[in-house]
């Protein structure tokens, strides 16, 4: 039995997101690299090349890559074993405020949806997912800040349970067709396929969390992304939505089990910005 602290809790949370905030991701880094590489496009090449530049300066000076430092997902998982002294939601929302404090990120939250809007000032609450998974005793945890303008082009889609691989991938190239360009292109497309409504869209979520480079392990859900990738790639919208090939540099899929009469279908896209960091605790 493993017992953790909230207080450790609270700083690995504020410490995640300050580099979150600050670093591109590896994966991420190495994947626009790669599209430079092969973007034959002008406009396309030099936003890619821009977005890199955007990307050493925000890492060396310690500065948001983007103005729109986002709304703070936080993933949880508790292995086997593992009890905490209290809710962790209080803890995680202190270190999102800390972090928002420390790092001079723009506070994006606001109490009330509709009536009123006032912002939180602080960035709380955090969006916090809790999860019994892992490895005995081990704490896992994923901060994921994500923009306004990449969360406004999340789609549901309630397919019927014919539907096949191919008409599911043209459902998904339709979106990005529609919408890439409103999320600052290339984006990352993370797709959920099962479970329920709002299960689809957690996991479309949580598919943005796996390294870009790393196809899906089973052959078959590969191929849906590999032939998802191309065609969003032939639409044209490019870097920015300037031109070129390089509209999407990743489509990756989770999946869960689901109803005999559904097939949930969840995407959530996120700009060139995939900005996430995991620590095992």
């Amino acid at each position: 039995m493993r017992t953790l602290s909230l207080d450790a809790l609270r700083e690995a949370v504020t410490k995640l997101a300050l580099e979150a905030a600050f670093d591109l991701p590896g994966d991420v880094q190495s994947a626009l690299e790669t599209a430079l590489a092969a973007e034959t496009a002008p406009l396309g090449r030099e936003v890619l090349s821009m977005i890199l530049k955007n990307a050493a300066m925000a890492r060396a000076e310690r500065v948001p890559l983007c103005q729109d430092t986002g709304m703070f997902n936080v993933f949880l998982e508790l292995g086997p074993g593992v009890c905490l002294k209290g809710p962790p939601a209080p803890a995680v929302d202190a270190g999102i405020a800390m972090a928002t404090s420390e790092g001079h990120l723009r506070a994006s939250l606001v109490s009330d949806p509709l009536v009123g809007r006032g912002n939180t000032g602080d960035n709380r609450p955090a969006f916090l997912y809790v999860e019994g998974a892992g490895i005995e005793n081990q704490v896992r945890l994923t901060v994921m800040p994500k923009g306004g303008g990449s969360e406004n082009v999340t789609a549901l889609k309630m397919l019927l349970p014919t539907a096949t691989p191919e008409q599911l991938v043209e459902v998904i190239v339709e979106h990005v067709k529609e919408k890439a360009a409103f999320a600052c292109p290339p984006v990352v497309v993370g797709i959920g396929i099962g479970g329920n409504a709002d299960g689809a869209l957690k996991l479309s979520k949580k598919a943005l969390l796996r390294d870009v480079r790393k196809p899906h392990p089973e052959p078959g859900y590969r191929r849906i992304e590999e032939t998802t990738l191309e065609a969003i790639n032939r639409l044209g919208i490019g870097p920015a939505g300037l031109g070129g090939y390089f509209t999407a540099l990743a489509v990756m899929i989770e999946k869960a089990p689901t109803h005999i009469a559904c097939l949930p279908l969840g995407i959530s896209l996120s700009c060139h910005a995939l900005r996430r960091r995991s620590v095992v605790l």
